[in-house]
């Protein structure tokens, strides 16, 4: 939501909420630091409104915020307009795009041992865990896990290449030894996903407290 006096607006590069954007954007592991997430464009951000998800910071464009949709603007904590080339400098795309959200990075889950489950192990290129999720999303999988060495699947590219679907996903984050495997959730709530049908036994000790 916005204030009575409507949106803040930012115009300089050195504003505390753009360098984090910058960072978001650009820093696969940032979201681990900063506990928010950068959801940038119309797709990302309209999957998120559709799993009922309240983002923290709804970031505009001057150009694009005359036009902005207002279930867009109603929809967020607080609402930025920033200045085209500002926002132009914040994207890691090469289009970059004219808005996006900031949220909260969501409490982990526990692993569910028998939801049905995608299991990555050290994959750990980006756009190949994305869209082995978009692609898996369809099979009905509620849950998927990350063991140690796997692409961070908050980092930027992955949800691009996921392009929305994979916002429904159980993510997890599984850490590894010699002698046992402990696991725990980075994700929103687990919603309907996808996965490739791996039956693999997996997680079926408990998540560290």
């Amino acid at each position: 939501m916005t204030t009575d006096t409507g949106p803040s607006h930012i115009s300089s590069r050195d504003n505390p909420l753009l360098k984090d954007l910058r960072k978001l954007a650009q820093d696969p592991g940032a979201y681990r630091k900063l506990g928010r997430l950068w959801l940038e464009g119309d797709h990302l951000c309209r999957a998120a409104l559709a799993r009922g998800v309240r983002p923290a910071v709804a970031v505009f464009s001057e150009a694009f915020w005359p036009s902005a949709p207002a279930e867009w603007v109603q929809s967020a904590i607080k609402t930025v307009v920033v200045a085209d080339d500002l926002l132009r400098a914040v994207s890691g795309l090469e289009s970059p795009a004219p808005m996006g959200f900031v949220l909260d990075l969501p409490p982990r889950p526990e692993i569910l041992p028998d939801a049905p489950s995608v299991v990555l192990d050290r994959l750990q290129d980006a756009g190949n865990a994305g869209s082995i999720l978009r692609s898996a999303a369809a099979f009905g999988f509620t849950q998927v896990i990350a063991l140690k060495g796997t692409a961070a699947l908050w980092a930027p590219k992955v949800l691009r290449a996921g392009m929305g679907p994979t916002s429904a996903c159980g993510w997890s984050k599984a850490w590894t030894s010699t002698r046992s495997m402990r696991c725990g959730c980075r994700w929103w709530p687990p919603a309907r996903t996808g996965a490739n049908g791996c039956t693999r036994p997996i997680c079926r000790t408990p998540a560290p407290g």
